[in-house]
């Protein structure tokens, strides 16, 4: 595959951002209805948004490489989407999935699966770390939302560490969860809320993370 530096970083910090946006109760789409929608980031990388998570689609001289690739039963409209592009009439070679999860795999505060391992302290270095390796125009996939920048990226991790700071201290004073929830610890942080991970939400997910407890709290797909 032809691939460029930059593009690889890119498609690295996609995987890194791994938020949800919604849950395994919600009713099924109609699959026939979900329309795949194709714009030119930079170079040779594309996305691609439809149903649940974006999809980075890395296009070269003998083939397509994409990140993540949403819902099965949209399989050929992704293809079609591909196709449509009339860059290349080579096939997709490689499928990059960043994780388990069914939408893809960004929004409102994200979904770390606390459960499986994950935890809010890990999210935060190891985006930080890809935020050092990445040159200053670089352009972010996000797993759900729209394309970003690096200042969004760092932005995120700001939220991220500043929220786990208060949850931390509101522990230091022998708070409980419900306390927490009650006072709306998190209310300064209320733009990132969602309708899958709002201010409770989080709350719970970053108390798991810092007492090292699997939860769950929250489930995903």
């Amino acid at each position: 595959m032809s691939f460029c530096p930059r593009a690889f970083a890119l498609t690295w910090l996609a995987c890194l951002l791994v938020c949800g946006a919604g849950t395994a109760q919600e009713k099924e789409p109609d699959w026939s209805k979900v329309q795949i929608k194709a714009s030119k980031v930079s170079g040779n990388i594309y996305l691609l948004e439809g149903q649940g998570g974006n999809i980075a689609a890395s296009v070269g001289e003998d083939g397509i490489v994409i990140v993540d690739d949403e819902f099965a039963p949209l399989a050929e409209k992704i293809q079609a989407a591909l196709h449509d592009l009339k860059i290349t009439d080579k096939p997709v070679r490689f499928v990059i999935n960043t994780h388990y999860h069914g939408d893809h795999t960004g929004g409102g505060f994200p979904f770390i699966d606390v459960a499986s391992g994950g935890s809010v302290q890990g999210m935060a270095d190891g985006v930080e770390k890809a935020i050092a390796q990445l040159p200053a125009d670089v352009k972010v996939i996000p797993g759900h939302g729209q394309l970003s920048n690096l200042d969004d990226v760092r932005a995120y991790v700001r939220m991220l560490r500043d929220t786990t700071a208060a949850v931390q201290k509101a522990l230091d004073a022998h708070k409980t969860v419900d306390q927490m929830k009650q006072e709306k610890i998190l209310a300064p942080w209320a733009k990132w809320s969602g309708d899958f991970v709002n201010q409770d939400t989080f709350i719970e997910t970053i108390y798991n993370s810092l007492m090292n407890r699997p939860g769950p709290f929250v489930k995903h797909n």
